[in-house]
């Protein structure tokens, strides 16, 4: 009896220092795992601050080849029209030289901009394999008792996630720069930069800023008519931007938006109208842009559909065509702040009263365009500019 009760402790011994050595190869492996993927994060993240540098230049330098190019087909068109031929021949030349140089860096800069994005990826896939490790040893924690030495390992893990994290700021900060531009090439492409965000920690919630336009910016359309959108003065780049129009029946001051939906009358179609050239000319020169938003006849709007007859607004599908050609295409529930989140911001910086206007919400138009925008459950807008 004693013999085997000695058989049983030896081999219970042996089991035990066979699991010993297997926690310790588990601990080294996961040791090595997460210096790996650290040494891949800090190599992509070298790389994309060399990048940053290159794609600051490389941007600058495409503008002013526009700014030249806009005043060599100026000097160009003043040739033709006074029958240069010897300056509108060098004035060609040029310009053509201009036109290849433009493609050529556009070309290097989409290069760039798409090595940033792998980059910024492998950053990305290296977190979620640290973090991988985390949730897989919080799980034996909660199993077994774990020694030093992997409480040790669970501070390198804490360690490197945060420093990862930490990379993850200026890669995302810009990512979330350019979500208005990807909005631009798709829905898809936006909402991927907003989840790859929401993943690395960001609520992609920036504080949300206003604007506000005159009264008298606003052009009627009634239903079933085809406004008129004049072009205005001062400008070369007039953009558009589809939005809901919520319109205020009950006034207040620091509204919370748990009771914010209380105080809408209805809802609109309206199109936000920008003279671009303008506003981005005031941004570089850090004075307000009322100019680039402010103008007269910036603010068509649809009839007003009261809030009983709108139905689910919240989840409606907003579009907008131009030319019969979708520009714009997504829904209300993919805004970054919902409608009662707004009125509660809105109201905490200006008493709202009945009648306000609050749109929620990019390319440009030329005369003779034609714009058409609606958002389920409300009369469409269509406007010509003229």
């Amino acid at each position: 009896m004693f013999r085997a009760f000695k058989r049983l402790f030896i081999w219970l011994g042996l089991a035990a220092e066979k699991a010993t050595e297997t926690d310790a190869i588990n601990q080294a492996v996961v040791e090595r795992g997460i210096r790996d993927a650290k040494a891949k994060a800090d190599k992509a993240h070298y790389a994309n601050g060399q990048l940053a540098g290159q794609i600051a230049l490389l941007k600058d330098q495409i503008k002013r080849q526009e700014r030249q190019r806009q005043e060599t087909q100026g000097l160009l068109q003043a040739a033709a029209a006074a029958n240069d031929e010897a300056n509108g021949i060098h004035y060609a030349e040029e310009l053509a030289s201009l036109d290849q140089d433009l493609a050529d860096n556009k070309s290097q800069l989409t290069s760039l901009e798409d090595l940033y994005q792998q980059n910024t990826q492998i950053i990305a896939n290296s977190l979620r394999e640290i973090q991988k490790f985390q949730r897989e040893f919080e799980t034996v924690k909660v199993k077994v008792a774990v020694g030093r030495n992997l409480e040790q390992l669970a501070g390198l893990m804490k360690g490197s996630i945060g420093e990862l994290q930490g990379m993850m700021g200026d890669e995302m900060g810009q990512s979330m720069q350019q979500l208005r531009q990807s909005a631009a090439g798709g829905e898809g492409q936006m909402r991927a930069t907003l989840d790859l965000a929401k993943e690395m920690g960001s609520s992609g919630r920036e504080p949300p800023f206003f604007f506000l336009k005159p009264a008298d910016a606003i052009v009627v359309v009634n239903a079933g008519e085809t406004g008129q959108l004049p072009y205005p003065s001062l400008t070369a780049n007039l953009h558009h931007e589809i939005e809901l129009v919520v319109a205020i029946g009950k006034g207040g001051k620091n509204i919370k938006a748990a009771d914010a939906l209380q105080h809408i009358y209805g809802y609109a179609v309206g199109l936000d109208m920008t003279r671009r050239d303008l506003q981005n000319d005031m941004k570089k020169q850090g004075r307000p842009w009322c100019i680039g938003k402010g103008f007269d006849a910036s603010a068509p709007i649809g009839p007003i559909t009261p809030v009983d007859q709108a139905g689910d607004i919240a989840k409606a599908a907003i579009w907008l065509q131009v030319n019969g050609a979708d520009r714009q295409r997504s829904t209300v529930a993919q805004l970054i702040w919902n409608i009662a989140e707004t009125i509660e911001h809105l109201s905490a910086a200006w008493e709202l009263a009945p009648g306000d206007l609050t749109p929620e919400g990019v390319g440009a138009v030329v005369r003779g365009d034609t714009l058409e925008g609606g958002v389920d459950g409300l009369t469409p807008l269509r406007l010509s500019v003229v």
